[in-house]
């Protein structure tokens, strides 16, 4: 079926049924290939929704909104609007896809008393920015609504069990996990019954109770041994945690490194920051915390590991992030090598070359790139951050961000420098093979000023300089200049004194930088 044949004979229940069977039989991958030979815009609207969520259940999100799009984003003002149903299948594709924000948008907007799934995936927004104290009230509705089914609310019942551990409200969490073993046990839901157990564990990780958390790990071991990889690897997550809690030593975190270089190699990504956290707050190590906290784009988890070490480190100011590809899964090792290695800095210019800030859409996908050490960026996520103002579309957005991804590449290729952006499925990140240290900013967005006032603040340190100077530094025109110190005297980043010609400024002094590995 490619995209030129008619489809307007097809037997749309037919073609359904059969692409169904092949995902209960297992046959996901058969799946993924046939459904694309299938021009989504060729599907009816009576069916186009069942195609839509068969898709994103096989991991197809493109496919999905493509699927949509049309419905939730019509060109013509006069089509019917998007039903509830679509608009809850679109978010939860644009939520895949890393556009978290336009997902969250399109579910507010669902009556959630026909579509209660609208407020599970309100919900699961917020876990993934780690603001569990709002996904919290809407999983608790979720679980209420009567029209939710018995499995359905189950599992929603876990997500809330997870969420009320996170806030450290433990005494609802106890009570709800008592609920939900006993319907595990009554239904023979092995799958869940090993999750509570794990949640269980947490619970009384949390609390200081490592002894009866490990034999809650042991119970969701022995159910979880026949399920996917990924439930073992988050019960051994917890049990290395327990164990280096127990030793409080930088020895006893090596069961927890382990974990880490297991979920590396799975693509976990949360685990990966998860054993740095944990093993930064046992050992107190605080320049792992740091390189935690600067490397995390939200600022709750920032609270949880705050208010898990006790230390009050903020996420601000100039930090260097070392990457290596060959040290990706090492996790402490690298904060603790001495080998030298070059550093990339966007603000600086490359020997008589240009800076990165003089293409304004690199630098702008370069600070999305950095914006987090652990998980890597994708479609969705960076479409958001590069073009705040515009609507994801899937047939064109893709293309776009692919085309500027690779002009990072070729612009650190013929700058000579060993950084290149990783394509991975659908999934980016910066890497190097040789080891290099990115500058990266917190506290603020980078910003072409920011990076020029860096260039002359690395020039003339505390001396005075004037307009002339400052269209040599930066090679730029004086009528440029001026414009750039007239800016930047506004917003308080430069002190003048003298007049006309005679004018001179300074550079007003910054805090001391947080520079790490």
């Amino acid at each position: 079926m490619g995209d030129d044949r008619d489809t307007s004979a097809f037997d749309w229940a037919a073609v359904l049924a059969s692409l169904e069977q092949l995902v209960v039989s297992g046959a996901h991958r058969e799946c993924r290939e046939r459904m694309p030979k299938i021009p989504p815009r060729s599907i009816p609207r009576d069916w186009a929704a069942r195609f839509a969520e068969l898709a994103y259940r096989v991991h197809l999100p493109l496919y999905c909104l493509k699927t949509l799009h049309r419905f939730v984003h019509p060109e013509n003002t006069f089509e019917s609007p998007a039903t509830d149903r679509e608009k809850v299948i679109y978010s939860t594709a644009l939520f895949r896809l890393g556009d978290v924000s336009s997902a969250r948008t399109h579910l507010a907007d669902v009556d959630s008393t026909k579509e209660p799934e609208a407020l599970f995936y309100q919900a699961v927004t917020h876990f993934y920015e780690w603001n569990y104290t709002a996904a919290v009230p809407l999983l608790r509705t979720f679980v209420q609504a009567e029209s939710v089914p018995a499995y359905r609310r189950l599992v929603g019942k876990v997500n809330l069990v997870s969420a009320l551990n996170t806030i450290q409200n433990w005494t609802d969490a106890d009570s709800l996990l008592l609920e939900i073993e006993d319907e595990c046990k009554r239904g023979n839901f092995r799958l869940l019954l090993g999750n509570s157990y794990e949640l269980r564990a947490q619970t009384d990780i949390y609390q200081g109770r490592y002894d009866r958390a490990l034999e809650q790990l042991d119970a969701a071991r022995d159910l979880l041994a026949q399920e996917d990889g990924i439930y073992l690897l988050f019960v051994d997550k917890w049990v290395a945690i327990c164990q280096a809690y127990l030793s409080r030593s930088s020895a006893g975190c090596e069961n927890l490194r382990i974990v880490r270089r297991r979920a590396a190699e799975m693509g976990i990504w949360e685990t990966i920051r998860d054993c740095d956290l944990f093993e930064a707050v046992i050992t107190d190590h605080e320049q792992l915390l740091r390189k935690v906290i600067i490397g995390t784009p939200s600022d709750h988890f920032r609270d949880r590991a705050r208010r898990l070490s006790g230390r009050n480190v903020k996420a601000q100011g100039g930090f260097l992030w070392h990457i290596q590809e060959s040290k990706f899964a090492s996790g402490v090792d690298e904060l603790l090598s001495n080998t030298p290695h070059p550093e990339f800095d966007p603000g600086q210019k490359i020997g008589s070359g240009r800076a990165l800030f003089d293409s304004p859409q690199l630098f702008a996908l370069y600070d999305a790139l950095t914006k987090d050490f652990y998980k890597p960026s994708n479609i969705g996520m960076l479409f958001r951050l590069i073009y705040p103002d515009e609507i994801f579309n899937p047939f064109s957005s893709p293309g776009r961000i692919l085309q500027i991804l690779k002009r990072l590449n070729l612009w650190f290729a013929q700058s000579d420098f060993p950084v290149r952006v990783r394509f991975k499925k659908s999934e980016f990140r910066l890497t190097s093979d040789e080891g290099i240290f990115l500058k990266v900013q917190r506290g603020k967005p980078l910003s072409v000023l920011d990076a020029k006032l860096d260039i002359l603040r690395d020039r003339f340190k505390d001396r005075a300089f004037s307009t002339l100077n400052v269209a040599e530094a930066l090679g730029i025109s004086t009528a440029s200049a001026k414009r750039l110190l007239s800016e930047s005297t506004a917003k308080g980043e430069l002190t003048q004194s003298g007049k006309g010609r005679a004018v001179q400024y300074r550079l007003k002094k910054r805090g001391r930088r947080g520079l790490a590995a």
